[in-house]
């Protein structure tokens, strides 16, 4: 059985907005795959894809497929159906 984790996070290590988003979803024990576009050509041509050529980080892709930039706990929350 294979499970997908319920979100995606694009980011890069010297974003002080993804280490934010990053340790809410540690403290809140939301399992997520992190990808940072400066390492991964894949995350990268992704990103970009989804900002139409923007590079903004963090990006969150929901298991849905939609996306929010640099979102709130709150939204996060609202995205997955739970509350904070």
């Amino acid at each position: 059985m294979t499970t997908q984790t319920p979100l995606r996070v694009l980011s890069t290590d010297w974003c002080p907005y993804c280490r934010v988003l990053k340790r809410f979803l540690d403290e809140h024990e939301i399992p997520y795959e992190q990808l940072n576009v400066d390492e991964d050509d894949a995350a990268l041509a992704e990103i970009n894809k989804l900002q139409n050529g923007g590079r903004t980080v963090p990006t969150v892709v929901y298991a849905d497929g939609s996306h929010d930039v640099n979102p709130s706990g709150a939204r996060l929350m609202e995205k997955l159906g739970q509350t904070v």
